[in-house]
This record gives structure tokens, sequence and C-alpha cells, in this order.
């Protein structure tokens, strides 16, 4: 949002300076493209998945299923999904197993979307520093 907001503000004020002072642009695309790729990167990041949403019976009987969010049975039948919790509720092993491949897949997930968030920043900053270079740039040898 504040890279869009960011891309906005450039091309408006500068858009009609660039007509007369072409040299602008060694600071004004650097932004824009980083931003651009700032804000592709940030929604990869963010952007939701779903798991498979079926599960086997076979699976809940060997502790092999976690039903603690919605995107492990939304795929499902009511009956059947309240036949897998009955069964994960009375193995008080399916119950540890069910939280332990829980945590374990939110933390996967939480370290992949940390990982294009970071990249989503390094984008932006690197475009910043390179467009205020590119200003100054423009200021001190080309004017």
């Amino acid at each position: 949002t504040v890279n869009s907001i960011i891309i906005s503000v450039l091309i408006g004020t500068l858009y009609t300076k660039i007509q007369v002072s072409p040299q602008l642009l060694f600071g004004l695309l650097p932004m824009v493209i980083a931003n651009v790729i700032s804000i592709f990167y940030a929604v990869l990041a963010t952007r939701p998945a779903l798991a498979n949403g079926k599960f086997l019976r076979d699976d809940v009987k060997n502790a092999k299923v976690s039903l603690n969010t919605f995107d492990d049975f939304y795929r499902m039948k009511e009956e059947e999904y309240q036949w897998a919790v009955g069964e994960i509720i009375n193995n008080v092993k399916g119950i540890q197993n069910s939280y332990l491949k829980e945590n374990y897949r939110l933390g996967i997930d939480l370290a992949k979307r940390y990982k294009g968030m970071m990249t989503s920043y390094h984008a932006f900053l690197s475009g910043l520093i390179l467009s205020i270079f590119g200003f100054a740039g423009c200021q001190i040898f080309l004017l």
C-alpha cells in the first residue's frame, strides 16, 4: 500500500517535470521499478495457501492428519469431520501429533512468508537508495 502511494505521488508530481528535465528519470525509474517488485513479493508473501482439504480414514487412525485449521477439512462432509475429531480426541497420541504437525506446518508457512516480506523490504530499500543516488546525480552532474 505504501509502495503504490509512492508510485502514484512520484508519477503524479514528476510527470510534467520529466517532460522538461528528462534526466529525472534516473531517480524516478529505480524507485518505481523497486516499488513494483516490492509489491509483487509482498502480495506473494501474504497470499493465503490452502491445503488439500481432505483426509483419509487411515490417516486419522495413524495420527497422520491435523484438523486444527479449516484448510485441513474444508472439502470434507460434516460426518467425516466429526468422526475424525472424535478419533483424534479419543487418542492422546493423536492429539499430540495433531498439535505438533499443525505447529510445525504453521512455522514453515510463517518462515516462507517472512522470507517473502524480507525480499519485499530489501527491494524497496534498494530502490529507495538507488533513487536517492539517481536524483542526487541529476542535481550534481546534469544541472
